[in-house]
Parts: structure tokens; C-alpha cells; sequence
């Protein structure tokens, strides 16, 4: 009845149906039901006694078939989406050999009634939001060679009835919820050519017998266990995918004699020993993938004989030793992924042979050495990740003849000198990481004007590189950047206001620098800040209140700014997703303000060895993610608002030195500055009476002082204990 109106706002209330008077509307069962009533009203009462049983026998039997009907309206199976369609109507109605729905937006169950299509070759379900299990009467349909399921949601074990498509030429249900194995009956499906089952829940062994026509087996991202078969080498397939399983044991050198297999993954599995060199030997592979795996030993250099080799992805495994300088011999390489492995010596200089090929070089977090080979930094190459190692001499100026480069890294190695101007002409580059650069003797580097004119920069990271001098006002037009880190250096001056044009601007780090004057009001049109962390620098002026209109904002630290004369503006308590709010060591002073309460996901504040002055404000305690307030070393006073001890979410209330008045519990007294979780600290023993110096005769006793409760660990000033006190008042409306 409410079809095509527009629904209510809230559940509605139950309607008192009244029937107008003279008015029938009830079932042919109930009609009946009352006009036996009415006939026995009418007879005698005498006679009324004898259709007492009779009566009662319908009447059950009545609301019997009355409930099993309302049972069954109410437990009915969703209509499945394929049933309502015009294809497959149409379908049924003229017979076809195609049925495709991909697509197309349709929910519930596979229907049993698809079975009834006896003469389909293909049936293209996929990319849709079909739910349920596979039914076995797909099973039916001998005629099908190609059965496209993936994407969807569907559940439960595959139908070993699949088993009796003796014509399947490619089954794929791939990015689904199947669970159970891969049913070893699937073997007698020997004309199989595509098995895609990747990014289910499937478990149990590898099949090993899977037809001899099988051209390409995708069963990644599963949870199948056990090793790898070695029955797999007599496969002819063309690609073989079984990373992010559970595999264990070697690499089976069988593998070595797939005659056809040109991409081989075995990524992400937990496969150790050592890398088999037979695999070189496969003359069609174009792509071997072994990376997040367990394997140790050397790089065989018999892999790059291979000559069709594309990409070696060998990364985050336990290999060591040298690069091979046999990689030259892959004279198509494209990719060479070795990162987090111990690897040790030189790049070889052989890499050089491939400058017209190379796209990635990625050996980040190894133990390599040397220089930075300029020969490898050509047009062709897209990324090079080389942070994490012992690199030694400078940036190479060189840098600016990649002109495809998009990512690039060189941190935390033994670089020196300064960050190469040239670097501005790397049109393409979205991320830059050059940090931990040592400076050269007599040299004083900056950040260089002309990584303004890198306009695809989307991270700019110069972190720990000894850099002096202002923050290029340039930097304002990389309006494609998310992330700018130039923390650690000895810039100065005023923070550039320009880098309010920041429009995709997330993150903000220039803290422990030199940089002095206002933090800009420009920055509050850069809407999208999450993160503003400026402390320990030499900032003076005081915090603009329009930074309240970073609605994104959730962490500003300015802590650590001696000369930073501020109060807290009002406005902050419109931050609605501020998480935390460091203003620590700084010259802050004023009260703290009761607006702070607005900022419903405050969880730490620090406030400690400043100058705020007046009472901690009750509003305080509508922070129910409050965990940590730092508010020690102050000018507060007053009484300490019971509702915001007994916040749940509280962990840490620092609050000696202050003259705040209330008892501090011991698990909440933070230690000086602490921003963790405090340990349960056992209260401190009660210290014996100090001894009665000797009286001289006649002498009497002075009068005792006003007693006072014994100091306890986290209490400032502390009255007797109160009575428990009351929850805390709901939030702000």
C-alpha cells in the first residue's frame, strides 16, 4: 500500500482500523466463520449446546489455515532479480544460446529456473550483487562452456554437479564468499581452459589434476593450505596465480618445466628455502612474482636467462648477497622489485643496459651501498625507491634527465649536500622523499624554489635534511599536494600564508625548526587538514580563531613554542572532529574555555607548564572520548568537576602544581608529561608520626594544627573524600 509514496521519517505509530458500520471487508473464511455465529444467535439456546464441538472444530480449523498462511507470506524466499528480467524472460520464451546480465544491477538468488535454459552456451552473471549459494542444477546445462559468476556475493561450497558441464570452457566466480575446497571431481571437466576462483574463502589442498587443457588458474586470495604441487610442472598453462593463500613448504623446481607459462605469482604465501634457477629456464615467463614470502638465500643468476622476463618481484623475503650482475642479461626487464631483504654490496653497474626498458627499481630497506648510478636515471624510468639503505655522496643533478618519474626515494641513507634544483623539472613526480641528508662542510642548503614548478607533487617529504633559510612561498602552487613534511631542519621565518592555496592539503609537520611570526589565518582555507603540527619552533602570536573552520581537523599541536602568547579561542570548540589539542610549554594564558566541550571527539589535551588561569570549566566532562588531559604546571584553581573523574574513556589526569581543588584517583595521575597509559600504581604507604622532641619539666604540649586528610598520589589539595559522585551531564545539545 505504500508503493510509490514517499517513506515516513520515523516508524509509524499502530492505526486503530475502525470499520465503518454496514461495511464488510473480511476473507470468504471469516465471512463463513460469522454466519454460523449469527445463525446459532438466532436458534434457540436449547439447541445452541449441540454445534458447541462442531463450532469450536472450525473455528480452529479456520485459524490453523489462517496462521500457516501468514507464516508462509512472512518466510517467503527473496524473488530473485534474473526472474524479473526481459532478457531472461525473452529468453525463455524464444530460447537462446546467450544469456548475459552483467552488470546490471541484480539482487537475490541464482534461480533453480536458469536450469530450464537447456540450450545456452554462456551465461554472464557477473558484476552484479546475486546473494545465496550456487544451485546444483546449474549442473544441467550441458551445453555451457563459459559460466561468468565473479563479482558478486555469493556463499557456500561449489556444487560438485559442475562436475557434468562437460563442455566448460571457462568457469569464473571469482570476488565472492565461496567457502569449502575446490572440489576434486572439477577433474573430469577436460575441456577446461580458465579456472578463476581468486578472492573467495575456498581452503584445503592446491588441485593438482585440473584437465590438460587448462590454460590459466587463478586461485588467489583464499585460505588454501598445504605445498605447492609439484603435478603443477606438467600444467600448460599460460598463468598460474596462487598468491595470498597460506602455502608453505619450497618452491617446487617442477615448475621449471611448464612449457607455455608466462606469469607465475606466488606472492604472499609463507614459502621458504631458496629460489629454484631452473625457473630462468622457462623461455616463455614474462612476469615471476615471489614477493611476502619466507625465502633465503641468494638470487640465482640463472633467472634473468630467461630472455621474454618483464618483472621480478622478489620483495620482503630474507634473500642475501649481491644483486646479480647477470640482470643485464634481461634485456625486456621492466620491473625489479628486491625491497625489505638483506641484500648487500653495490648496484651492479650492469643496470645500466637496461635504462630503455627499466620502469621500477624498488630496493628500499635492504643494506646496499655505494653511489647512486646515474646511468639508471633516464626518461623510461617511472619509480625509484632506494631510501632505507647506505647510499653514500649526493643527490645526482642528473635526477632532472627522468623526466617519467613519478615516485622517488632516497631518505634515510648517507646522502650529503643539498636537495638538487633540478628536481623542479620532474612534471610527473607525485612523490618525493629525500630526507635525512647530512650537509656538506661550509654549505647551507634550503628547500629549493623550484619544487614549486613540480605541480604533480602529491607528498614532499624533507625530514632530518639540515635545511635553512624561509619556506619557499612557491610551494603554494602545488595545489595537488596532500602531504608536506619538513620537520627536523633549522628553517625560520613566518610560515607562508600562501600555503592556505593548499586546497588538497591533509597533512602539515614543520615542527623542531626556527620558525617564527603568526601561524596564518590563510590556513583555514585549506579545508581539507586533518593534521597541523607546528610545535617547537619560535611562533609568538596569538592562535587564529578561524582555524575553527577546519571541520577536518583532528590533531593541532603548537606545543613547545616558548613565546607563543595565546588564549585559547572560543571558536575551537567547533572542531568537531579534533582529536587532539597539544598547546604544552607554551605562553598560553586565560581561562580555559567551556566552548572546548563542543569538540565532541576530543580525546587528548595538553595544556601542562602554561599560564591558563581560572576553574576547569564542568563542560569538560561532555568529552565522552576523553582519555588523556595534561593540565599540570598551571594557574588553575577551583574545585576539580567530579563528572569529569568518572568519565569511562579517561585514562591519564595530570594536574600537580596547579590549586585545583578534588581528589585525583591514583590510576589517573599521570607522570610529568606522560602521553600513555599510566601503569596501576600501588598507593603509597602512610608515613609514621614524626617523634615528640623531650619536654622540660612543667612544659606542655603545643597546640595540634587543624588536621587535614592525608596527601594521596594524584591529589591536589585533596578535601575528605566525597560521596560517589553523579554521572556526568549529558553533551551539549
Amino acid at each position: 500500500p505504500t508503493q510509490g509514496r514517499d517513506p515516513l521519517p520515523y516508524p509509524p505509530a499502530p492505526i486503530a482500523r475502525v470499520r465503518p458500520a454496514g461495511t464488510m471487508c473480511a476473507t470468504p473464511a471469516t465471512m463463513a466463520q460469522r454466519t454460523i455465529v449469527l445463525a446459532l444467535a438466532v436458534l434457540a439456546p436449547a439447541l445452541a449446546f449441540e454445534f458447541d464441538a462442531s463450532l469450536a472444530a472450525f473455528e480452529e480449523g479456520v485459524t490453523d489455515t489462517l496462521a500457516v498462511s501468514a507464516k508462509q507470506s512472512t518466510t517467503a524466499v527473496p524473488e530473485s532479480g534474473i526472474l524479473r528480467s526481459k532478457a531472461f524472460r525473452d529468453c525463455v520464451r524464444d530460447g537462446c544460446t546467450h544469456l548475459s546480465l552483467e552488470g546490471m544491477d541484480m539482487t537475490g538468488p541464482i534461480p533453480e529456473e536458469v536450469a530450464s535454459l537447456t540450450g545456452l552456451t554462456e551465461l554472464n552473471l557477473a558484476y552484479n550483487s546475486l546473494t545465496g549459494t550456487l544451485p546444483a542444477a546449474l549442473g544441467q546445462l550441458t551445453r555451457l562452456e563459459r559460466l561468468r559468476l565473479g563479482d558478486n556475493k555469493l556463499h557456500g561450497a561449489l556444487p560438485v554437479e559442475l562436475a557434468e558441464l562437460a563442455s566448460l570452457v571457462e568457469f569464473e566466480a571469482y570476488n565472492n564468499d565461496l567457502t569449502s575446497s575446490v572440489p576434486r571431481e572439477l577433474s573430469a571437466l577436460t575441456a577446461l581452459e580458465v579456472l578463476s576462483l581468486g578472492g573467495n574463502l575456498l581452503s584445503g589442498p592446491v588441485p593438482s589434476d585440473l584437465g590438460p587443457r587448462l590454460q590459466s588458474m587463478d586461485l588467489s586470495d583464499n585460505a588454501l593450505t598445504g605445498t605447492v604441487p609439484a603435478e603443477l610442472g606438467a600444467l600448460s598453462a599460460r598463468e598460474l596465480d596462487l598468491s595470498s593463500n597460506f602455502l608453505t613448504g619450497t618452491i617446487p623446481a617442477a615448475l621449471g618445466g611448464m612449457p607455455r607459462v608466462e606469469v607465475l605469482s606466488l606472492s604472499n604465501n609463507q614459502l621458504s628455502g631458496s629460489i629454484p634457477a631452473v625457473l630462468g629456464s622457462i623461455s616463455t615467463l614474462v612476469e615471476l612474482s615471489a614477493a611476502g614470502n619466507l625465502l633465503s638465500g641468494e638470487i640465482p643468476s640463472g633467472l634473468f636467462a630467461a630472455g621474454s622476463l618483464r618483472a621480478l618481484r622478489l620483495d620482503d623475503n630474507h634473500l642475501e648477497g649481491h644483486i646479480p650482475s647477470a640482470v643485464a642479461q634481461a634485456t625486456l626487464l621492466e620491473v625489479l622489485t628486491l625491497s625489505s631483504n638483506e641484500l648487500t654490496g653495490e648496484l651492479p653497474a650492469e643496470l645500466a643496459a637496461l635504462s630503455k626498458t627499466l620502469t621500477k627499481l624498488e630496493v628500499h630497506a635492504n643494506r646496499l651501498s655505494g653511489k647512486v648510478p646515474t646511468k639508471l636515471l633516464a626518461p623510461a624510468l617511472v619509480t625509484l625507491s632506494l631510501g632505507d639503505n647506505a647510499f653514500t655522496g649526493s643527490v645526482p643533478t642528473e635526477v632532472g634527465l627522468a623526466t617519467s618519474l613519478t615516485h622517488l626515494s632516497l631518505s634515510a641513507n648517507q646522502l650529503t649536500g643539498c636537495v638538487p634544483s633540478e628536481l623542479g623539472r620532474l612534471k610527473k613526480l607525485r612523490a618525493l622523499f629525500v630526507d635525512g641528508l647530512a650537509p656538506a662542510a661550509g654549505v647551507e642548503c634550503g628547500v629549493p624554489v623550484a619544487l614549486g614548478r613540480a605541480t604533480s607533487l602529491e607528498m614532499l617529504s624533507l625530514r632530518h635534511s639540515s635545511l635553512f633559510g624561509t619556506l619557499p612561498t612557491e610551494l603554494g602552487t602545488l595545489t595537488k599536494l596532500e602531504t608536506l613534511e619538513v620537520d627536523h631542519n633549522e628553517l625560520s621565518g613566518p610560515l607562508p600564508s600562501e600555503l592556505g592555496r593548499l586546497t588538497a592539503l591533509v597533512d602539515l609537520y614543520a615542527y623542531h625548526n626556527r620558525l617564527t611570526g603568526c601561524v596564518p589565518a590563510q590556513l583555514a582555507r585549506a579545508r581539507t587538514l586533518e593534521t597541523v603540527v607546528l610545535s617547537h619552533n619560535l611562533l609568538t602570536c596569538q592562535l587564529p580563531s578561524e582555524l575553527a573552520a577546519l571541520a577536518a581537523l583532528e590533531v593541532l599541536d603548537v606545543g613547545g613554542n616558548a613565546g607563543l602568547h595565546t588564549t585559547l579561542p572560543a571558536e575551537f570548540g567547533r572542531l568537531s572532529s579534533l582529536r587532539e589539542l597539544r598547546l604544552n610549554r607554551t605562553a598560553l594564558h586565560g581561562p580555559l574555555p567551556g566552548a572546548i566541550g563542543g569538540a565532541a571527539q576530543l580525546s587528548v589535551l595538553h595544556a601542562q607548564h602554561t599560564r591558563l588561569t581560572g576553574t576547569m570549566p564542568a563542560e569538560l566532562a561532555w568529552l565522552l572520548h576523553l582519555t588523556d588531559v595534561q593540565l599540570h604546571d598551571t594557574r588553575l584553581e577551583g574545585p576539580l568537576p567530579e563528572a569529569l573523574v568518572t568519565l569511562p574513556s579517561l585514562k591519564t589526569l595530570s594536574l600537580h602544581g596547579t590549586h585545583v581543588e578534588g581528589r585525583v584517583p591514583a590510576h589517573l595521575a599521570g607522570d610529568h608529561e606522560s602521553i600513555r597509559r599510566p601503569m596501576e600504581r600501588t598507593p603509597p604507604k602512610p608515613h609514621a608520626a614524626p617523634p615528640q622532641p623531650a619536654l622540660a619539666p612543667g612544659q606542655k604540649l603545643p597546640a595540634a594544627p587543624p588536621k587535614s586528610p592525608p596527601s594521596k598520589a594524584g591529589s591536589t589539595r585533596a578535601p575528605p573524600s566525597p560521596s560517589p559522585p553523579p554521572p556526568p551531564p549529558p553533551p551539549p545539545p
